[in-house]
């Protein structure tokens, strides 16, 4: 886990490699289309884990509801079933998408004691790795 979380500037070191990884977020300056549907999200890949039946259950149990208490969070969703590409099937076991208004609504987010907390949180079961993605988003 440690290798590939460093490689990616993710959670490596722990919830301040988090924080600075999203304080270091730097989106576009973006305004709302007329139909209110730009957000920023965070999307969080999690590598195959050394105990599958461990991470769901640490996940799903533990990991879920702590997240969900994050301020500014507007939507949690997690892939169902395998990850795949259409090469076939992909490195992930997981795959996590948060949504939140904006950039700054995800730095104040994981600079909160709820977003600290899941940070150090994630160390604890991902044991295959996870990386980040950070982006906004707008409707075409």
């Amino acid at each position: 886990m440690e290798g590939r979380l460093a490689e990616a500037g993710g959670l490596a070191n722990g919830s301040g490699v988090v924080t600075e990884a999203v304080a270091g977020y730097r989106g576009a300056e973006m305004g709302t289309d007329p139909g209110g549907k730009d957000m920023a999200k965070l999307v969080v890949l999690y590598g195959a884990p050394q105990d599958a039946a461990a991470f769901d259950a640490h996940y799903f149990e533990k990991h879920v509801p702590l997240a969900k208490t994050i301020p500014g969070l507007r939507r949690y969703e997690v892939s169902h079933g395998p990850v795949g590409t259409p090469g076939g099937p992909a490195p992930y076991h997981l795959v996590a998408t948060l949504t939140f208004d904006d950039g700054a609504a995800i730095q104040a987010a994981f600079a909160s004691p709820q977003g600290l907390a899941c940070a150090a949180d994630v160390q604890t079961f991902a044991t295959g790795g996870a990386d980040m993605l950070i982006f906004e988003t707008r409707e075409v």
